[in-house]
């Protein structure tokens, strides 16, 4: 369990940053917000299993906005209060000494309080829900091969699928060489 008071400090582009799309606001309040965690993990031999569930509540949220969509200008403001509630899942299994896999999801409930019809970059371009499947053999003494699906879903941007292929070789003391292969 953890619970926590945090104070998130400013980046220099935030507040002083000035571009032909962007520009800084030295005026920015420091947004603050109190976060809380609780969780629980099981362990036996072949199966590492955990469970959390998270939350924050943010005031004063920094991010970068547009007074109308037609604006082609992105403001730092602190837009409002956020709150953001969610869930980790994860399982990890070793069915042999040279097979094991993964599975985890992860929720995400994000809501904007007051924020007066703003237009946002960041505040919901986060992830609604994710599903990770992983799946790692090993053979020939030196190689691995890893195998990992995940399905994102993301608040206004939508679904999508990505697979990743990961190979690797690796004598210790010798050399190491990995082939990494992303599809979506």
């Amino acid at each position: 369990m953890e619970a926590s008071q945090k104070f998130i400090e400013f980046h220099f582009t935030d507040l002083y940053y000035t571009s032909k799309t962007e520009q800084g606001n030295p005026n920015l309040l420091p947004e603050n917000a109190v976060y809380a965690e609780v969780g629980y993990q099981y362990q036996n031999k072949g199966i590492l299993a955990k469970f959390s569930g998270f939350y924050r509540d943010s005031n004063d949220a920094i991010d970068w906005i547009k007074n109308s969509l037609q604006d082609p200008v992105w403001y730092s403001r602190n837009i409002g209060n956020k709150e953001t509630k969610g869930i980790e899942v994860e399982i990890d299994h070793k069915v042999f000494d040279w097979m094991k896999y993964t599975l985890g999801y992860t929720y995400i409930d994000n809501k904007l309080k007051d924020i007066n019809d703003l237009n946002p970059r960041y505040a919901l371009d986060n992830l609604k829900h994710q599903f990770v499947a992983k799946l790692q053999t090993k053979f020939l003494k030196y190689f691995t091969n890893e195998l990992v699906y995940r399905y994102n879903d993301r608040v206004n941007l939508g679904s999508y699928h990505l697979l990743d292929e990961k190979l690797s070789f690796n004598k210790k003391d010798f050399f190491s060489v990995c082939i990494n292969q992303q599809r979506d």
